[in-house]
């Protein structure tokens, strides 16, 4: 499996202080672990946009595409 970014994917996530985190949260996509970040699917679910928690404020969007994950968005969902 391959996870990637967009470009200002890493650059919001430097600004917020939580690039450990998102990194963290991303290894575990890597390693095939999804349950530890609450990988799911977004309502409605017929567009296909997927979610995972990075910390308990922050979320990672991202569309799954044969084997790679590519991760568009990080925002703030509360």
């Amino acid at each position: 499996m391959n996870v990637r970014e967009s470009k200002h994917v890493e650059r919001y996530v430097r600004s917020r202080g939580i690039l450990q985190q998102y990194r963290k949260a991303k290894q575990r996509l890597l390693s095939d672990n999804f349950q530890a970040v609450g990988f799911r699917k977004r309502q409605p679910k017929t567009l296909n946009i997927w979610y995972f928690r990075i910390t308990q404020k922050y979320r990672g969007h991202c569309v799954w595409k044969g084997d790679t994950i590519i991760i568009f968005d990080v925002d703030d969902h509360q």
